[in-house]
């Protein structure tokens, strides 16, 4: 039953199609056969179908550099949090001081209202990096990562993989 359906439906399309033509004809006064149509249809599906591979690509490679910046952030705070144990003065930095140096990084104590913040520059990134710690009510600890400027005035969400 279902062939015969089948047979039944295809040579409506078949008419269909070709009074679609008919009355193309008519109204351009230029036949247009479906023959040529058909590119320029799949020429929009593969333009569209491009732009999303580039969205995503724009995506996934923001998706890498911010979870880079992240996980440099991340050893930047452990390395803070080891040096903070023997130097209390950390607390007492103004803002945009200098706290400490290695070779990979720079830290710089950072003034917020709500947050404690820390700021780094990596060197083999070229990239400047905060953190940001909110203690709130009980047990609850927030932990911010942005991505920021030469001044650490700026800064922008990051977005990560945290895997």
């Amino acid at each position: 039953m279902r062939g015969h359906y089948r047979l039944w439906i295809q040579p409506s399309i078949a008419e269909n199609g070709l009074k679609i033509r008919k009355a193309l004809s008519r109204v351009c006064l230029v036949h247009v056969p479906s023959i040529h149509v058909l590119p320029d249809i799949g020429g929009f599906f593969l333009w569209r179908n491009s732009k999303n591979e580039e969205a995503a690509k724009v995506a996934s490679d923001r998706l890498k550099k911010d979870t880079r910046l992240y996980q440099h952030i991340k050893a930047g705070m452990r390395e803070y949090n080891w040096r903070e144990r023997d130097n209390r003065e950390f607390w007492h930095a103004k803002n945009g001081q200098l706290l400490f140096e290695t070779a990979h990084l720079c830290a710089y104590h950072v003034d917020h209202f709500a947050e404690s913040r820390v700021g780094f520059y990596f060197k083999d990134l070229d990239e400047y990096g905060l953190h940001g710690f909110f203690a709130g009510n009980g047990d609850e600890f927030f932990h911010s990562y942005y991505r920021a400027d030469r001044t650490f005035q700026e800064e922008g969400q990051l977005l990560y993989d945290d895997d």
